[in-house]
């Protein structure tokens, strides 16, 4: 009989675990899959606003994955953002280039939290010389969850839990954004080579 009640309580809280995403929380599961995708993947996008770019992995720099973003559909002239992502395909900064004045970049520390499942807290630090907020610093609770097509995150203030925003995307081939909702705005991945 004993052994029976632990093996119903592991199972139990097996269940528990794993519909709550704790489980799946710390593990990276949204993150984009850089060990399966080669190097020189290019993912074009197109904007509900008009814009389009295309985003080209450009493989591993000092233990960070790399992904160049360029105007259009065509990878040539000069690159919009280089952004970087860790080992689990989390986004760690983004560095946009404008002018040369104007370059800026966004670190997230962690990482940017709506690449798990659940909740964490996610401070994004501003600097560039051509940015107004520079050397500032936010926070915000990003609380990650399945939906019916997708995935929900919905950002709230930490210290009023007030809500300031939120996501609407779908995952596809290696874990890429082929839908991405916020605001009025949706970004479609328009092709995959």
């Amino acid at each position: 009989m004993t052994n029976r009640i632990r093996i119903l309580a592991l199972v139990i809280v097996g269940i528990l675990i794993g519909s709550t995403g704790l489980l799946a929380q710390n593990t990276g599961k949204l993150g984009v899959q850089f060990h399966k995708m080669p190097v020189g993947t290019q993912a074009y996008y197109k904007s509900s606003e008009g814009g389009s770019w295309t985003d080209v992995y450009a493989g591993v720099k000092r233990g960070k994955h790399i992904v160049n973003r360029y105007k259009g559909n065509r990878i040539t002239g000069r690159k919009q953002s280089v952004r970087t992502f860790d080992a689990n395909g989390r986004l760690l900064s983004f560095t946009g280039y404008g002018s040369r004045a104007s370059k800026y970049t966004f670190k997230f520390k962690p990482y940017l939290c709506e690449f798990q499942i659940g909740s964490c807290k996610t401070t994004r630090r501003f600097s560039g010389a051509g940015y107004i907020h520079s050397g500032e610093s936010e926070s915000w609770i990003a609380t990650t969850k399945r939906e019916k097509n997708g995935y929900l995150t919905v950002y709230t203030k930490p210290r009023t839990g007030k809500p300031d925003g939120g996501t609407f995307f779908k995952l596809g081939k290696y874990n890429l954004r082929v839908l991405q909702s916020y605001g009025e705005e949706t970004v479609k991945l328009v092709s995959l080579k």
